[in-house]
């Protein structure tokens, strides 16, 4: 008698991030700010090790280390696996290229001072370190009473970790540290995230176009500008990940939170990518906001003195 086996099963990579997901029995991971923003001796804002991570631009090194984050849930905060395992949540084929790019990956996130990683047998055993790449041993956030951000699992479970570039990852994490309808002026990414002015555009569009984030836009005086006025991007992030509930410091006093939250989400198209722009809140025509009594965009509105 001769029987016919079926054949052996090949575990997506969703199905594998949804199993690491599902393993850390959590719905969010927690990421302190410091990985985003630090704090030099006279309290003024400095890149953190995320500067790094968008510089060398390898989309499979940030996940890596945002799946771990997302595995290493309790105990020691570490995770044990086979790299091919590693190679499948990335999307990597499970070869020998594959496991070269996983064991490539740990080797920057150490040196970074992000992980701990070293051989175990045939796995290798991967152990956060604290975010600030001070390579101090991990706790986890809420127990040092240190700030954090979290970023919900729906980023793996809906695809947006799939539809993001790098920079757009890193404009999600930073803006998951602010309040809702935020500026962030490109020219501020330098010094402020370590990120450069181009790569911080090229986030923030890219973010608009995954349905992450909305923006809006204000002419703001500025009597030495060639114009008379600057133009000053507000953001909003949407659906899974926001409104925050918290006004963002220097937000335009035409926002309120009733209005974020009333505000619906757009609806990304799975097959293009592009997302059906909503209705300002405001009321006003897609991407402006004005004062009251403001003149329209072409005669910019002067304070009176």
């Amino acid at each position: 008698m001769v029987l016919f086996m079926a054949g052996r099963p090949k575990p997506s990579r969703s199905a594998t991030i949804g199993a690491i997901l599902d393993a850390s029995d959590r719905t969010t991971v927690p990421i302190r700010t410091s990985f985003i923003q630090g704090r030099d001796r006279d309290d003024n804002p400095m890149p953190g090790p995320l500067s790094a991570l968008v510089r060398r631009g390898r989309d499979s090194t940030f996940e890596q280390y945002l799946l771990l984050h997302a595995w290493a849930s309790g105990g020691d905060f570490d995770a044990r696996r086979d790299s091919r395992v590693w190679a499948r949540a990335l999307g990597l084929s499970p070869d020998e290229a594959g496991r070269r790019t996983v064991g490539r990956n740990w080797k920057i996130l150490r040196a970074l001072g992000l992980v701990d990683a070293q051989r175990a047998g045939r796995e290798i055993r991967a152990v956060l370190l604290r975010e600030d790449g001070s390579r101090s041993v991990y706790r986890h956030p809420h127990q040092d009473h240190e700030p954090y951000l979290q970023l919900d699992y729906r980023y793996w479970r809906d695809g947006f970790h799939e539809r993001l570039s790098v920079p757009g990852k890193a404009v999600l994490l930073i803006a998951l540290t602010l309040g809702d309808w935020f500026s962030l002026p490109t020219r501020r990414g330098p010094d402020w995230y370590g990120i450069s002015r181009s790569t911080l555009a090229r986030g923030f569009r890219d973010a608009r176009r995954a349905g992450v984030l909305d923006m809006h836009f204000d002419f703001k005086e500025a009597p030495l500008a060639p114009e008379g006025y600057t133009k000053e991007n507000y953001y909003l992030l949407l659906p899974p990940f926001g409104p925050r509930g918290k006004l963002a410091k220097g937000a335009h006093p035409n926002f309120s939170l009733a209005a974020s939250k009333a505000s619906p989400s757009p609806q990304a198209n799975s097959s293009t990518g592009k997302v059906n722009r909503r209705t300002p809140a405001t009321g006003r025509p897609q991407g402006e906001i004005r004062r009251p009594g403001a003149r329209s965009a072409s005669h910019p509105r002067r304070h009176a003195k």
